[in-house]
C-alpha cells in the first residue's frame, strides 16, 4: 500500500467542497446525536464533531485502514466504488446512501464509474459493495430539489414494473410513504441485477429516460442534475412511444403528469442536432445501434434497438424541435 499517497489523496478530498456543505455536516451531526458509540469513536481518534472533516485523522491504522463518515449521492458512491474496485485490485466497501437518489438505486447493483470530458460514466467496473446500509431518517435533512432528483427514479421503477406502485405514486407524495418506496425499488432492481449483473439483457430496462436524459446532462455542462435529465429523457421517449403507436396518448399523459406532480421538467430547450450529438457519445451505443427503452404501458417497457442515426428521428417524435 502507497500509505504517502493515501493520505495525498485524503487531503485533497478534504481541501476540497465535495464533503464541506450545510448537508454534510447535518449529516455527521445527525449520526452523531443518533449514536453515541459512533461519537466517542471519532472523539477518541481526535475529531471534532463541530468540523469533523477538518480534523479527521490521516494516519492509517496498523491494518491499513483509514476512518472515514460520509454521505453518499450518486456522484460520490460512484466514485467511490470505482476506487474500492480498482485499489489493490479491489478493496471491501459499503455504501451508505444518504440521498433518496442513492437510497432506490445508484447504491444498489454495483455500478461504478467516473466521468470523462466526453461523456458520463465513461471509465467504470462493475463491483459490488459489501454492504447497503440505509437509514431512511438521513433523508429529511435534503434540500427539496435534491428530493425530487430522487423521485424521478422512483417513478422510473413504477413505469418500468409496477401500475399499483404508480397509483400508489399518484396518491401518496413519496415523503409520505418512503420506506415502502425504498424498499419497492431496491427490490425491482435486486431482481433485475439479479438476472443480468453485467447490463447485457433485461437490465438495460432500468435505463429508462436515461440515454436522452444524459444528453441534456451533457448539453446542459452537467448544471441539470441526474433526476432531472432521467425525467425528460423519460417524457422523451414516452411521447415518442405514443406517436410510433409503442403505448397509447392515455399512457404518455399520465407518465408526464406524473412527473410534473412531483415538480420534474418534461421539456429542454436544447436542440435535436445538440441532443443527437450528445447521444451519439453515449457509452451504451455499440455497433452503431443505440438500445432504447420504450413504455408500452404503466408497469411494462420493452428494449427497442435502433441504429444510432435513428436518434433525431425518435428525438423529433419526442417533441424536440
Amino acid at each position: 500500500m502507497d500509505i504517502e499517497r493515501t493520505k495525498r489523496f485524503y487531503r485533497d478530498l478534504k481541501r476540497s467542497n465535495l464533503c464541506d456543505c450545510a448537508y454534510c455536516r447535518n449529516y455527521v451531526n445527525e449520526v452523531a446525536k443518533a449514536y453515541p458509540a459512533v461519537t466517542a469513536y471519532l472523539q477518541a481518534l481526535g475529531v471534532d464533531i463541530a468540523k469533523p472533516f477538518e480534523t479527521m485523522p490521516l494516519e492509517l491504522d496498523e491494518a491499513g485502514r483509514m476512518p472515514y463518515i460520509g454521505p453518499q449521492s450518486l456522484v460520490f458512491g460512484a466514485e467511490a466504488g470505482f476506487a474500492a474496485a480498482t485499489y489493490q485490485r479491489g478493496i471491501p466497501f459499503v455504501q451508505v446512501p444518504t440521498t433518496l437518489l442513492a437510497a432506490v438505486d445508484s447504491s444498489v447493483g454495483g455500478k461504478t464509474a467516473v466521468n470523462l470530458a466526453s461523456g458520463k460514466n465513461q471509465v467504470g467496473c462493475f463491483y459490488q459493495p459489501s454492504l447497503v446500509l440505509c437509514d431512511p431518517d438521513t433523508l429529511r435533512t435534503l434540500p427539496p430539489e435534491e428530493y425530487r432528483n430522487g423521485c424521478a427514479e422512483v417513478i422510473k421503477y413504477a413505469v418500468l414494473r409496477s401500475e399499483p406502485f404508480f397509483d400508489a405514486l399518484r396518491a401518496e407524495p413519496v415523503s409520505a410513504q418512503v420506506e415502502h418506496v425504498i424498499a419497492t425499488c431496491v427490490g425491482m432492481k435486486r431482481d433485475l441485477v439479479a438476472a443480468d449483473e453485467f447490463d447485457r439483457g433485461s437490465r438495460q430496462l432500468l435505463n429508462l429516460g436515461h440515454s436522452f436524459g444524459h444528453a441534456v446532462e451533457k448539453c446542459s455542462d452537467y448544471a441539470v442534475p441526474h433526476g432531472c435529465g432521467v425525467a425528460i429523457g423519460m417524457a422523451i421517449i414516452a411521447r415518442a412511444a405514443a406517436k410510433r403507436g409503442i403505448c397509447t396518448d392515455d399512457t404518455c399523459a399520465q407518465i408526464l403528469a406524473l412527473l410534473r406532480q412531483y415538480g420534474l421538467p418534461t421539456e429542454t430547450a436544447f436542440t435535436r442536432d445538440a441532443l443527437t450529438d450528445a447521444a451519439r457519445s453515449d457509452k451504451k451505443i455499440a455497433d452503431g445501434k443505440l438500445h432504447l427503452i420504450v413504455p408500452e404501458r404503466i408497469g411494462r417497457c420493452r428494449i427497442e434497438t435502433i441504429p444510432a442515426a435513428d436518434i433525431p428521428a425518435w428525438l423529433a417524435d419526442g417533441g424536440i424541435a
